[in-house]
């Protein structure tokens, strides 16, 4: 059981040895700034108004059903199409295969008695 609470341990003491080597980035600090305090004041607005909170939830749930309704839809059509491909493609072979048949086996057989006869 120690080893792995070891393991975590360790996993977490290099998770954050790694957040503050990324912090040497100058880009990574001021976009870190940036983000903290956009978020700090959107948690304030939340504790201020608690219906924004639940207004904002609401709409990304509706964006995200529609995104998945519209996944869904997306999915069904190409499932469709994969289906009649399937179901033509042997259709299609079979059709170039008689096709080539009537077509080049008159020529090729031409072109083999031409052979035995020089």
């Amino acid at each position: 059981m120690s080893e792995k609470s070891t393991l975590v341990q360790n996993m977490l003491i290099g998770a954050a040895a790694g957040a503050v080597v990324s912090l040497f980035h100058k880009p990574t600090r001021t976009a870190l700034i940036r983000d903290g305090k956009a978020f700090g004041l959107r948690v304030q607005r939340y504790f201020e108004d608690p219906s924004l909170f639940t207004k904002d939830v609401r709409e990304t749930t509706d964006k995200t059903r529609d995104l998945v309704q519209k996944l869904t839809t997306d999915v069904k059509y190409v499932n469709e199409k994969v289906n009649q491909l399937k179901a033509t493609t042997p259709a299609v072979i079979e059709s170039i295969r008689e096709t080539k048949e009537k077509l080049f086996t008159p020529i090729l057989d031409e072109s083999r008695e031409e052979k035995k006869g020089l």
